[in-house]
Formats: structure tokens, C-alpha cells, sequence
């Protein structure tokens, strides 16, 4: 099969690095990157999530298997293990059918991952700070800032950090079963190259070295020129078929957070403004839709500013949750007032909102007045409804 992942941008969303022959964007806040096969007989699918108390390995895998089929751009094989998901899709001839089918199932993992509470981060430690994508031309790694600093300055302890990616056993990927995640590709009749800032070494035996330590020169290797040290990365950089290569291109990206209690905290605290606004038409004797919109926006303004900006279908289950109780609150407001000023200009009482509100359970056994509220309330969270759609849609638009 011809090489086509520089075609498939425009099916995907995601840009295209020419550089490293690399497809990479943002959907639902998640990085994905994906990279071709040497053989160009299928895809990587990279994405860096970390687990949360909620995220279970089971739902993951029936997930996951579900896409273990024998269509032309089934799933071979996967894996899941140090925050790094790395799926292989099979390709097929049609260019088209490749970008639609990996369009598709980055929507529907990144769908999978904002529902089961899975959250970017480091591809070492989990970090969020400063996340940036490595990639070598081969595969693809995101870092965080601290991560990458020790990448640069060439501390042991980033290659030490590599040595622990172990904790979940790879699945089978088909007659090509790639090594553990962490774990380099030895080649017994290769030089291998020093770590960064060390010069080679002749001892004249070729033994590979273990990882993480200096390499050994195999033959007569000739020490770079004073000032000038070969560039290996820190940690293997591998595809998952054992292709490695020594260029690193870093592209930042600037993590979106999702904290969802934090959110709550904020759409409930701004919608109190919206709720102000329908009260306020309302007493003018309507039902409007400025009063929903307003509803909705404030309620999804305040979520995304608590939340750190993040916005995925969690994101869209409180704001519905808020905006219906606060639209309800908004309605049985307008409705004790309206009693409230009857009562006034009736009796002449002095009657204030609060001592209304009590007796709201014993007015609302009027037919005519529960009536009223039910009308109201229907056609208030209709047009509540057609607001928040739109604003939904934008805001999901935003976070792909």
C-alpha cells in the first residue's frame, strides 16, 4: 500500500508534520498523534491518559475488543500502560475510508475517556504541566515540563524514570508483537550510541550495554569532534514494531484541565445570574428565550472558569442538571413574588418574599395556579432547551 497519511488531514481534523511524517491535534482536550507503519500495512493511534479512581480496566478492554475485528480498518492490537494508549488500525486502499475511520474511532476513544474520568498527562509521571509532544519520526511521546527539562539537561533520572513504564502487560497485536513499551530493541550487530553528553568507549567487546547505561563502542568507533555529542533520545523511541529513530521534534501544547467538582462550584454560582435575568423578564409578564440563553450561558461560563476550561460530555450532564434546577428555582421565585404582591395590594399586609415562599405547597393546591406554573415550566424549559443545544454545540466544537 502507497503512503497517505499527509492526505488524511483533511478527513481527520488532525495537522500534518511533514518532518516526521506525523498526524497530530487535539480532540475532546485529548492529544492524539498517529503515526504509518514502515510497511504501511496500518496506523499507531497515540493518546496519553492517565486512570482515575472511577476508570475501570474492564470497561476499557470490552471497549477496546469491541474493535478487534477482521474489517479492513479493525483494530489488530492495543494496549494500554504508563498513560500512553497506542492502538494499531489496519489500513485499507481507500485513503478516504482511512481518514473517516480514524476520525471516527478518535472521537469515540476520546468520547470513551472524558466518560470513565481519564485525564491527560505525562507519558512518565502523569504530569499536566506544560505537556508537549516528542516525536522522533516513529513515535510519538507527550512530556511534561518537568520531563522534558531533564530530557534536556540529560539527568539519569529521566532515564530511570522510562525504566518503571511497565505496570500493564501489553495485548497481543497479531503476528507482530511489539516489546514492552519501556523496553529498547536490541540489535547485537549494531553500534549503539553513548547517552547524551558521554563519549564512546572502546573495550573492545560487543556487548550491548543495559539500559540507561553508557554504551560501549563495538568496533573502532572515532569520538565526535570536541563540542559535539550525538543526540540519542532519553528513553527508546519506538512505534511498537521496533523501528527507531534519533530525531526529536518537540511541539507544545497547552493542556486543557477538567476539574468537574470545581465546575459544578462555578455553574452553579454564575447561573444564579442567569436565574436573575429570567426572574426579571418574567416579572414583565414573559416567557422569553433571553431568559434561557442566559440560563445556559452563565451556567456554562461558570463551569469552564472553575473547571480550568475544560469542557466534555461530563461537562454537559452537570450544566443540564444546573440549568434545570436553577430555570425551576427561577420559575417558583417569579410565581411566590407575583402571590406575594397579590397579597399586598389585596390586604395591604406587608407581607414579605420568604413568608410567601412558605406558603407556595399550600397555593400551588389551587388548580389554576399549579396550572400556571406547569405551563410556565414547560415552555421555560423548551426554550432552555434550544439555548443550551446551541451553546453545547459550540463549546463541544471548541474542545475537539
Amino acid at each position: 500500500m502507497e503512503k497517505d497519511l499527509g492526505s488524511l488531514a483533511l478527513y481527520t481534523g488532525l495537522s500534518y508534520n511533514e518532518q516526521t511524517d506525523t498526524l497530530s491535534g487535539t480532540e475532546r482536550g485529548y492529544n492524539i498523534a498517529v503515526k504509518e507503519a514502515a510497511d504501511n500495512s496500518s496506523y499507531s493511534i497515540y493518546c496519553w491518559v492517565k486512570a482515575s479512581e472511577i476508570s475501570l480496566p474492564e470497561n476499557l478492554d470490552s471497549f477496546m475488543n469491541g474493535y478487534r475485528n477482521g474489517t479492513a480498518n479493525g483494530i489488530i492490537g492495543w494496549r494500554y500502560s504508563d498513560n500512553t494508549m497506542l492502538a494499531v488500525m489496519g489500513k485499507s486502499d481507500s485513503s478516504e475510508q482511512n481518514g473517516k475511520s480514524l476520525k471516527a474511532f478518535a472521537e469515540e476513544l476520546t468520547m470513551f475517556f472524558s466518560m470513565n474520568g481519564y485525564e491527560s498527562g505525562c507519558a512518565l509521571c502523569g504530569g499536566e504541566d506544560g505537556l508537549g509532544l516528542y516525536d522522533d519520526g516513529t513515535a510519538v511521546f507527550q512530556l511534561c515540563t518537568k520531563c522534558m527539562h531533564e530530557k534536556k539537561s540529560g539527568q539519569p533520572a529521566f532515564a530511570g524514570a522510562a525504566s518503571t513504564r511497565n505496570s500493564a502487560v501489553p495485548q497481543d497485536f497479531g503476528a507482530q508483537t511489539p516489546p514492552p513499551y519501556s523496553q529498547p530493541v536490541q540489535d547485537f550487530s549494531a553500534q549503539t550510541p553513548p547517552p547524551y553528553g558521554q563519549q564512546a568507549q572502546d573495550f573492545g567487546a560487543q556487548t550491548p550495554p543495559p539500559y540507561g547505561q553508557p554504551a560501549q563502542n563495538m568496533g573502532a568507533q572515532t569520538p565526535p569532534p570536541f563540542g559535539q555529542t550525538p543526540p540519542p533520545p532519553p528513553f527508546p523511541q519506538q512505534d511498537g514494531f521496533g523501528n527507531v529513530s534519533p530525531n526529536l521534534v518537540f511541539e507544545p501544547v497547552k493542556p486543557v484541565k477538567n476539574n468537574v467538582g470545581l465546575g459544578f462550584i462555578g455553574a452553579v454560582l454564575f447561573s444564579i445570574i442567569g436565574g436573575l435575568i429570567w426572574l426579571l423578564i418574567s416579572q414583565l409578564g414573559y416567557i422569553s428565550y433571553l431568559g434561557g440563553l442566559a440560563v445556559s450561558f452563565f451556567t456554562v461560563l461558570g463551569y469552564k472558569k472553575f473547571s480550568g476550561g475544560g469542557f466534555n460530555a461530563v461537562s454537559i450532564f452537570v450544566c443540564i442538571i444546573v440549568i434545570a434546577g436553577m430555570v425551576f428555582l427561577a420559575e417558583i421565585s417569579s410565581m411566590t413574588l407575583f402571590i406575594m404582591q397579590s397579597i399586598n395590594d389585596s390586604y395591604g399586609t406587608g407581607i414579605g418574599f420568604f413568608e410567601t415562599l412558605e406558603w407556595v405547597p399550600v397555593f400551588l393546591t389551587d388548580p389554576e395556579i399549579s396550572d400556571n406554573l406547569t405551563y410556565d415550566l414547560i415552555i421555560g424549559y423548551i426554550f432552555t432547551a434550544i439555548s443550551s443545544v446551541v451553546i453545547f454545540s459550540i463549546e463541544m466544537k471548541k474542545a475537539k
